[in-house]
């Protein structure tokens, strides 16, 4: 009977340390806190979470192997994840949900990363909301950038200022101060500028054309590096590859342009067949629907000028 009695209250010693080891100063450490003076007031979980050296850090959220791995001063984060936030020292204000999440990010402040390799190239880049798979996987120093949805951003480094929302948004965008929303916008995007890209697959070739505005379907989609344009509507523009100061409006307006260059089409089918054609301005449903290399010509109605072509 003392044989069983001793074994009970040695079972009970030994399951009982682990939750005394439970408390390292004021943190509460799910394993053996990696630091001896792991700062105050923090929370971690998970084997290697923390460092060695969390001397000044506070209120810090690190859940999951190696996350928070080498925090030094950096406070008030919330790393969830394994490895997420994993290089970061002196960062602040970040929150990283997803495995390696933000894990090279080092300096970086006030960012919100959520999903598996988001964000994980980042080391000094602030203000930026990522969310998805792989999305601003590259993104080292650029700041106030928003990217929603997978490998959206993915390969932006520098560049600042951007909003792609979309599967592969932006996927190549390298630059600053463009707007992507739909699936694969701007794809292609490298360093164009001041484009404003909406719908699936909009301005999806452009590489270094700036100061676009493509919104609809497809529109623009084959556009490289003509800038100044405007086309709205289904596949308007969509074969425009450098042609610049053109203004289609209407789904298929001006849709086998490719060189023709300060056009102003308005209207469902206005000007279709135009491809080179300069200083043109057709009004009008399938107005100039003929055209193709006339230029300095203007057509007004349902229909008008249809079967002009040079």
């Amino acid at each position: 009977m003392k044989t069983i009695t001793f074994f009970r209250w040695g079972l009970v010693t030994i399951l009982l340390l682990p939750a005394l080891s439970l408390l390292a100063q004021t943190n509460y450490v799910a394993t053996s806190p990696a630091s001896a003076t792991p700062g105050t007031q923090n929370t971690l979980v998970g084997v290697g979470a923390g460092n060695a050296s969390m001397t000044g850090s506070i209120f810090n959220t690190f859940l999951g192997a190696y996350a928070g791995q080498a925090n030094t001063t950096g406070s008030h984060n919330a790393f969830l994840g394994a490895g997420a936030g994993y290089n970061n020292a002196t960062g602040s204000h970040n929150a990283f949900l997803g495995m390696n999440a933000g894990a090279n990010n080092t300096r970086g402040f006030n960012n919100a990363f959520l999903g598996a390799y988001t964000g994980y190239g980042n080391t000094t880049g602030s203000h930026n909301a990522f969310l998805g798979f792989f999305t601003g996987y590259l993104n080292k120093t650029g700041y106030s950038n928003a990217y929603v949805g997978v490998e959206a951003g993915r390969n932006n480094q520098t560049g600042h200022n951007n909003v792609a929302i979309g599967d592969s948004a932006g996927y190549n965008n390298t630059v600053s101060n463009n707007v992507f929303v739909g699936s694969k916008s701007g794809f292609s995007n490298t360093t164009g500028f001041l484009n404003t890209f909406i719908g699936a697959q909009a301005g999806y070739s452009n590489t270094y054309g700036n100061s676009n505005a493509f919104m609809g379907s497809g529109a623009g989609s084959a556009n490289t590096t003509g800038f100044a344009k405007a086309f709205m509507g289904f596949v308007a523009g969509s074969r425009n590859t450098t042609g610049y100061f053109n203004a289609f409006m209407g789904a298929q307006a001006g849709s086998s342009n490719t060189t023709g260059n300060y056009n102003s089409f308005t209207g469902f089918n206005t000007g279709t067949n135009n491809t080179t054609g300069n200083n043109n301005a057709f009004t009008g449903s399938g107005a100039g629907g003929s055209n193709s290399t006339g230029y300095s010509n203007v057509y007004v109605g349902v229909h008008s000028g249809l079967r002009n072509q040079t």
